[in-house]
């Protein structure tokens, strides 16, 4: 054996944990740089559901810590749990650093866990190489993630390596799985995929106990700490599930027949593209070569005896949920939640699909330490370079992904904002612009609200206003109905507004028909409102003094309205029209 064969078994055995960090650093390294160059708040991360909705379910638990309602969100408040955090864990950050600083630490946690949880579950569930897991985990660690969501996707090689280690015989020390368990729960979400490791893991407990035919105890302890865990962090959501919530949510009135999709079309995008949803994003293309060159080296070297088992199962792994995720998306599914009503009728049963980018990266890196191992030692060399080469090729491919967040802030570095037109943090919250409004209406903010139109609400929550409006997935019907009495006007004169807010309407916004359901008009847009229908009546019950408005209001005294002033700043996405409600 040449001595180039003989370092590359020994790296290739080697434990190379070490390498994380560096490689974890190359990822983050762009929004760090756009941290440091431009301040915080820069770097790029998608804004849709993430920084108008989602971040204030952790911002306002940190703020108003123990309170049972939000005062700032909507007439009368908003009940805590509506805006409940996705991951309890993530509270204390925006508790102790800012908005900018603590999301920042979310999205590194959640990058973090990716890489080393990928690592591990390979390492010691799979038994691959050490070349093989450094790739796989850096690759996984390099996909578009929402980090607002935590580790929902990126915590499922850390789920499985748990579980694993919980469920072996050896005599070691056993806290450490059960502590990833718990840190998993903690981290992820009950209702987009708690519910479902929950399933999967009972599923897993029982067919081990038939099959070994005794009890399972490491399973059924991970089961229990990740159940219980659950529950109780879920108490209030379970309860509304049972019909015993403390108000009738939104949520009843949903309408998802829209949502149907055909189970072949499905299946098509969970196979192929790899964009069945937004911020569950597989790119996985280029696992399908990778695949196919394993398979190859398998049969040339005759190794399927030792690798044929074990691929098969994780085929089989991913071909389930695909047909799980496909099945409770179809029509034929959606149509029988609608005869069911209630909350059921608005739960989302497809959510499985968060396991899938864990699942076809654990298949990347099983493939690439079954080429690099299935060498003699004489060619050894060939099959890392093989492994090297899918990599680059995948590595390629994610890095000039245009939804990726590595692209979008290399992007921002080389182009600037003025080309890319990209959000950030910075942008959409305004704190210099929305100061200066606060300063000119000099009132305390707790004594009146405001109304937007074009303009996402949640720039006003974050720098305190109060607010008639706001994003919330669920929140009390009786306000949806309350509000809609302001609004009943413009969605009379918009069709596609109206079914928005009555099929859905999480989005509790007041839209202009006009500009259909637009609420990140910028201060590049150039149009303006002349026929408006608000119940400016039933604003003024509702202690609404002010609208912040995307455009200038054309004749705005016949609305008895008031211009206070345009506002625009530098920094600022925005320039908003502030007039007063008189």
């Amino acid at each position: 054996m040449s001595s180039l064969e003989k370092t590359i078994k020994k790296i290739d055995n080697a434990r190379l944990e070490f390498v994380g960090p560096f490689l974890i650093l190359l990822i983050l390294s762009p929004i760090l740089y756009l941290y440091y160059r431009d301040g915080a708040g820069s770097g790029i991360f998608p804004f849709h559901d993430q920084l108008d909705e989602t971040i204030l379910n952790y911002y306002f638990s940190a703020k108003y810590l123990g309170k049972s309602v939000y005062d700032n969100m909507f007439f009368g408040g908003i009940p805590a749990t509506s805006l409940k955090p996705f991951c309890p864990i993530f509270v204390p950050l925006y508790r102790f650093f800012s908005i900018y600083t603590a999301y920042l630490f979310q999205h590194i946690i959640v990058i973090t866990t990716a890489y080393y949880g990928m690592y591990f579950c390979l390492k010691k569930v799979f038994n691959a190489g050490s070349i093989a897991s450094v790739l796989a985990a850096f690759l996984f660690a390099f996909l578009p993630v929402h980090s607002i969501y935590g580790n929902v996707a990126a915590g499922t090689p850390l789920l499985i390596l748990c579980i694993f280690l919980s469920n072996k015989k050896e005599n070691a020390p056993k806290v450490l799985p059960y502590i990833g368990v718990l840190y998993y729960a903690l981290s992820t979400s009950f209702s987009l995929v708690g519910w479902c490791a929950c399933a999967l893991l009972l599923c897993y407990f029982i067919v081990e106990n038939v099959r070994k035919k005794e009890f399972q105890k490491g399973l059924f302890i991970s089961f229990l700490v990740l159940a219980v865990t659950y529950i109780l962090c879920n108490l209030d959501l379970i309860g509304e599930v049972l019909g015993i919530g403390s108000f009738e949510s939104h949520r009843e009135e949903f309408v998802r027949e829209g949502a149907a999709i055909s189970f072949l079309d499905i299946l098509k995008s969970l196979l192929f593209s790899g964009d069945y949803s937004y911020e569950v994003q597989t790119r996985h293309l280029f696992v399908y070569p990778t695949l196919a060159a394993a398979l190859i080296v398998m049969i040339a070297t005759k190794s399927y005896k030792k690798y044929a088992k074990t691929l098969i199962v994780i085929v089989v792994s991913l071909i389930g949920i695909i047909l799980l995720t496909a099945l409770f998306q179809s029509s034929l599914v959606l149509r029988l939640q609608e005869k069911v009503g209630g909350m059921i009728s608005s739960f989302q049963f497809q959510r499985f699909h968060y396991f899938l980018p864990g699942l076809w990266y654990i298949l990347l890196g099983y493939c690439l330490s079954l080429i690099i191992e299935s060498f003699n030692e004489k060619i050894c060399f060939i099959g890392i370079l093989s492994a090297l080469g899918l990599s680059f090729m995948c590595l390629y491919y994610l890095a000039k992904d245009k939804d990726g967040i590595f692209y979008q802030n290399i992007n921002q570095i080389n182009n600037g904002q003025q080309i890319t037109g990209y959000l950030t943090m910075r942008n959409i919250y305004s704190e210099n612009l929305m100061k200066r409004i606060e300063e000119d209406l000099d009132k305390p903010k707790e004594s009146y609200r405001v109304l937007h139109i074009g303009i996402s609400p949640v720039v006003s929550l974050v720098n305190g206003f109060y607010t008639l409006d706001g994003y919330s997935n669920n929140y009390p019907l009786e306000y949806k109905h309350r509000f809609r009495e302001i609004i009943t006007g413009e969605l009379e004169k918009n069709e596609y507004n109206k079914a928005y807010f009555d099929n859905w309407g999480s989005r509790c916004y007041a839209f202009y028909h006009e500009w259909g359901n637009a609420y990140l008009l910028g201060k590049s847009f150039s149009g303006t409102i002349n026929d408006l229908h608000l119940d400016f009546d039933k604003l003024k019950e509702m202690d609404c003094k002010y609208i912040f408005s995307a455009a200038e209001i054309e004749k705005y005294s016949s609305y008895e309205l008031e211009f206070i002033g345009a506002y625009e700043d530098p920094e600022s996405y925005w320039e908003i029209y502030v007039y007063e409600v008189k």
